[in-house]
């Protein structure tokens, strides 16, 4: 329909232009870079990034043959992906984003993100507990960034954890959150200094990085259709380019 759309529409402007059809386009789609950046003056002052991840569904002839004629189930971790985004919590702006089978944990993929963010000074980074890990504020400190990542419930300071005990210097800010969470809760219940700890740091701004996702599947829907790894990977990156358009059209 698309295809037939635009031809029409060269026919009566008069140009002599091929449109090019829908298996042409995904399979020259696996060496299409996508630039995700869309401003054209570099970001002015420090920045606070926003992580996280969302799932997107594969849908393609394969794994419909197979439910039609029930020819072997796929499994649970073959019907998704993880689409790894990192944004600019100011504008919404997507800096970095990467696609992983659903099995690679959040904290796995953070330092590769972190990695692709060029020409931006970040202050600080937003994280849930999936990212309090001793790599993920290895790459924070590396940017010298702050560590907006809560402490996981079950987490004891560095010191008193023999197997991260030398990496005190990464561990810092982590454990003044443990000793500032721990020393004001009230009978033990932490529930209420977890709070406060997250107004005192602000950590809330981490929650602006559900409307990008949100934005995401409106905009294109979180269904991956390509076949291959490859072009499914140039279609999720297509995702995030098309929210950045959005915001700064």
């Amino acid at each position: 329909q698309t295809q037939g759309f635009l031809e029409s529409i060269l026919e009566l402007a008069g140009l002599p232009l091929k449109i090019p059809d829908y298996t042409t386009m995904s399979r020259r789609a696996a060496t299409l870079k996508v630039d995700l950046t869309e401003r054209k003056s570099p970001k002015r002052g420090p920045i606070i990034l926003a992580v996280d991840s969302t799932g997107m569904s594969l849908h393609s002839h394969r794994e419909w043959n197979r439910r039609k004629h029930e020819n072997g189930k796929p499994a649970p971790h073959e019907q998704w992906y993880k689409l790894h985004i990192a944004t600019d919590v100011g504008d919404g702006e997507i800096l970095a984003a990467s696609l992983t089978k659903s099995t690679v944990n959040d904290c796995e993929e953070l330092p590769k993100l972190l990695a692709n963010i060029e020409g931006v000074e970040v202050e600080a980074v937003c994280g849930d507990m999936a990212y309090d890990t001793k790599d993920c504020r290895k790459a924070i400190k590396e940017m010298k960034a702050k560590q907006l990542i809560p402490p996981k419930r079950t987490a004891r300071l560095s010191k008193d954890n023999r197997n991260i005990s030398k990496y005190g210097d990464i561990l810092e800010e982590r454990d003044d959150a443990i000793n500032f969470i721990k020393y004001n809760a009230i009978n033990g219940d932490e529930v209420l200094s977890r709070k406060m700890w997250k107004e005192k740091v602000g950590y809330n701004k981490r929650s602006l990085i559900e409307t990008t996702m949100n934005q995401i599947k409106s905009h294109s829907s979180d269904i991956l259709s390509n076949r291959k790894w490859e072009t499914r990977l140039v279609q999720a990156l297509i995702k995030c380019k098309l929210v950045n358009k959005t915001i700064f059209a």
